[in-house]
């Protein structure tokens, strides 16, 4: 190909991307890819279907909804890309590096991550079925939008036992997650990776009308019983797991929560399938399972519940023949989120809602105009996952308000239409405005201009905060 054809191709490729006929040209050899990702940034939507393009690094790219089946991507590096509603599936991502980037909503089938680092990485609503993880490595992945694993599981069982469709960002809604915050005073990359203000399941149930019981510290016989029974009994049933392919690094904290499917007795004992979303389906036998069901993990309760964790526990979920309509679940719901954002209570150096934002606004600020370097070394790391963790909830509660509003008559929904507008300007403050308050290994950053960037931080957490106060006042609006 020569010099002019390949500067053609990439003119009508670019023209293709800001007129949305992104099917104009497909982009397969390294070469080609290489000339387009340094002539643009936006390529969402692009088909790279069977790339051949190992080694290759992408920065800072807009990769939305692009086409990647079959590519060889060995040994590439995704730094800070935008690959939700990306098709990845058959693609080989053998020894990738994928850092800070979001993945949500992707397909990715049978994906081969053989020995990948996943780090920093949003994965929420992502399809990963019959993927390769021997080696791979996650570390600090998000499988739902505010970095807690029982949300997908809890969408699962809350699907099953209702009969209704249920959105991801309806089950963050009836949970509370859409809506959570607390800030540690102490330790500032702390996050709950739950709802603070209540039990996530339990307050999805009693919101639906359906029974929810949870079970745990029991004997591994009796726990194990018990799972038989609820699942003869066609209950929902939800248990936290470890995972060691992939290795999943914060697992040992919290575990990855699944629905149990089916146990099915064979010649040699129990076989067990769980759905382990966005991983996909787990075959183990009942030695494997017992082991890797033992805890102890969290049982969901707020942090602060003297019963916060515990051995086996088991969430079994009931059907229910006459669930409450959604229209009727959302003024409730966004009265809880009103309740959240002004909660009163605070447990040792957790500090929620508005007061945790105020009191992380006063640290940044103070950390910024002292220069304090250790202080700002300490609070910077803030701006990493919990940080993402808010931005992915607050994400959760806007499309929540949006589909909300389309159930609602007026006036309710002039009110709830505000309300999504505010949660969407505190998602797009909190990912895309927010200073870099943690400098990549080769950038050097002198302490005056650091102690800007805190200040800079500070306002927009002071900004946050000034908009849930408002939120919570249209709340009250409500009718």
């Amino acid at each position: 190909m020569t010099r002019a054809t390949r500067q053609l191709l990439l003119i009508a490729a670019v023209v293709a991307l800001v007129h949305g006929a992104v099917s104009v040209a497909q982009i397969t050899s390294r070469e080609q890819l290489q000339e387009l990702c340094g002539s643009t940034s936006a390529l969402s939507g692009y088909d790279f279907s069977q790339a051949s393009a190992p080694g290759m690094d992408f920065k800072a790219l807009e990769l939305q909804d692009t086409k990647w089946h079959g590519a060889d991507l060995r040994g590439c590096r995704f730094v800070g890309c935008n690959l939700q509603g990306a098709n990845l599936g058959r693609a080989s991502l053998r020894g990738a590096i994928i850092e800070d980037s979001s993945l949500a909503d992707a397909m990715m089938t049978a994906t081969d991550l053989s020995g990948a680092l996943l780090r920093g990485v949003n994965l929420a609503g992502a399809n990963m079925a019959n993927c390769r993880f021997e080696g791979a490595l996650f570390e600090d992945v998000r499988f739902s939008s505010n970095g807690g694993t029982h949300v997908p599981a809890l969408t699962l069982a809350l699907r099953k036992a209702t009969g209704l469709p249920l959105s991801r960002a309806w089950v963050n809604g009836l949970s509370g997650d859409a809506f959570c915050f607390v800030y540690n005073i102490e330790l500032p990359t702390y996050w709950p990776c739950r709802p603070y203000y209540q039990h996530p399941v339990l307050g999805a149930g009693r919101a639906l009308g359906v029974a929810v019981e949870l079970y745990y510290d029991l004997s591994p016989p009796d726990a194990y019983e018990r799972l038989k029974d609820a699942m003869e009994q066609k209950l929902a049933c939800m248990v936290p797991v470890r995972l060691v392919s992939p290795q999943i690094l914060d697992t040992q904290q919290q575990g990855v929560w699944a629905l149990v499917e089916r146990i099915k007795q064979t010649g040699g004992g129990d076989a067990i399938d769980l759905m382990l979303l966005p991983l996909g389906a787990v075959h183990w036998n009942e030695t494997e399972f017992k082991m890797n069901w033992a805890g102890p993990w969290q049982t969901l309760y707020p942090a602060g519940h003297p019963n916060s964790k515990g051995q086996y526990p088991l969430l079994t979920m009931a059907s229910s023949d006459a669930p409450l309509n959604q229209a009727e679940q959302v003024v409730p719901i966004l009265k809880l989120a009103g309740r959240i954002i002004n909660d009163p209570r605070a447990y040792g150096p957790l500090v929620p809602g508005v007061r945790g934002l105020k009191q992380l606004a006063e640290d940044l600020h103070s950390a910024g105009s002292q220069q304090d370097q250790d202080r700002m070394r300490q609070l910077g790391l803030w701006s990493l996952r919990p940080r993402q963790c808010l931005a992915g909830a607050r994400s959760e509660a806007y499309q929540f308000c949006l589909e909300a509003a389309v159930l609602c008559q007026e006036p309710n929904r002039s009110i709830l239409s505000q309300i999504a507008a505010m949660y969407e300007t505190e998602t797009k403050m909190l990912q895309c405005a927010f200073p870099v308050l943690v400098p990549g290994k080769n950038q050097k950053v002198d302490a005056a201009e650091m102690g800007q960037r805190f200040i800079a931080a500070s306002q927009i957490i002071e900004q946050v905060r000034a908009t849930e106060l408002r939120i919570a006042t249209l709340i009250e609006t409500l009718q």
